[in-house]
C-alpha cells in the first residue's frame, strides 16, 4: 500500500484525487505507519521550512532519508532533494547535488521533455502537466525530464527518491497515469 505523508494540507488534494482514481492509500504520520508502506508520497507544500519543522518535530526526518524503499516528493517538496534552497535554515535531504535558487509562481500547465527513458513513462502520451511553481533546479545528472524550452528540471530520479516539480493531483489523465506508474515500478 502507498503512504501519503499526512503532514501538509496539500495532502488532502491528493488524497481525493488517488480515491477519485481508486487508487490505494493510507495517510500516514508516525513512523510505524511509514515503515509499513510499500511507497512514500510527500505531497507539495507551501513552505518547505515549515515541512521541515513538522517532519523533525514529529521525529521523521531521519526515518524517511534512510528509507529504502521508493519516496516520490511533489512540486515544492522536491526541493527536499537538493543539497540547499536559497531560504532555508534547516537541512534538506541532499539526494542531489544541485540547489533551488527560487520558486516561481505560474500555476499553469507545461509540456515536459524526457531527456532519459524510465518506465515512469510509460503509457503517458501526452507529457503535459500542471506546475503550480517553477522551482529553478538546473538540469543534472539525474533529471528524467525537463521543463520544455526551459533548463529546469521537471523529473529527478536517484536512488529510491523520487521527484516530480510538477502536480499529478492536477494534470488530469496523464498526471493519473504518472502515479500510477511510480507506483508499480518494482526495482
Amino acid at each position: 500500500m502507498v503512504g501519503i505523508l499526512n503532514i501538509t494540507e496539500e495532502g488532502n488534494e491528493l488524497a481525493n484525487f488517488l480515491k477519485n482514481c481508486q487508487i490505494s492509500f493510507n495517510l500516514v504520520y508516525t513512523e510505524d505507519e511509514i515503515i509499513q508502506c510499500k511507497k512514500l508520497i510527500i505531497p507539495s507544500c507551501n513552505s518547505i521550512t515549515n515541512l521541515l519543522k513538522k517532519m523533525n518535530k514529529a521525529n521523521l526526518y531521519q526515518i524517511i532519508k534512510m528509507l529504502k524503499k521508493d519516496i516520490l516528493c511533489l512540486g515544492n517538496s522536491s526541493a527536499l532533494l537538493c543539497e540547499s534552497y536559497e531560504n532555508l535554515t534547516l537541512p534538506s535531504f541532499c539526494i542531489i547535488d544541485n540547489k533551488v535558487n527560487n520558486f516561481i509562481q505560474v500555476n499553469t500547465f507545461f509540456d515536459i521533455e524526457i531527456t532519459f527513458n524510465h518506465k515512469i513513462f510509460e503509457n503517458i502520451s501526452n507529457l503535459n502537466f500542471y506546475f503550480e511553481n517553477i522551482l529553478d533546479i538546473v538540469s543534472c545528472p539525474n533529471t528524467i525530464a525537463t521543463i520544455k524550452e526551459l533548463n529546469y528540471s521537471a523529473i529527478i530520479i536517484k536512488n529510491n527518491f523520487y521527484a516530480f516539480s510538477f502536480l499529478p493531483e492536477k494534470s488530469g489523465e496523464q498526471g493519473k497515469q504518472i502515479l500510477l506508474n511510480f507506483i508499480n515500478i518494482d526495482k
